[in-house]
């Protein structure tokens, strides 16, 4: 049974555009995968269309069946703030995945020069 990993190192509550994050990707797959690629991004959710923007994109170079990798990745200084609203929210993101729909892993982050994530004011 195939199985991916990921995690954060020293993993905060809050990153801020410029930040730089530790993250370490291992996995066992069942086939070999045409590729393995470390994601940083963001999406929308909530009423409307879904979209999706790819920040930064890195492959694996490598045996692909197995592996483990350690890898920095940088938020882009001019990154949107992650937001939570009542009709939609934007949520940051980092993904391991394996093509040929093996596995993906991912967890989510919140990004902004606050620290905390965008909140509408209430009324």
């Amino acid at each position: 049974m195939s199985s991916m990993r990921l995690s954060i190192a020293d993993e905060k509550p809050c990153y801020r555009p410029g930040d730089t994050l530790q993250a370490e990707a291992s996995w066992e797959l069942d086939a070999e995968p045409r590729a393995v690629t470390l994601r940083l991004f963001w999406y929308t959710q909530g009423k409307g269309t879904t979209d999706t923007v790819i920040a930064v994109e890195e492959p694996y170079v490598g045996p692909m069946a197995s592996g483990k990798w350690s890898t920095s990745l940088t938020i882009p200084p001019d990154a949107v703030s992650s937001y939570t609203g009542r009709l939609l929210s934007i949520t940051w993101a980092v993904e391991v995945v394996a093509e040929k729909k093996l596995g993906f892993a991912r967890r989510e982050i919140v990004v902004s020069p606050t620290g905390q994530a965008i909140q509408p004011p209430p009324g």
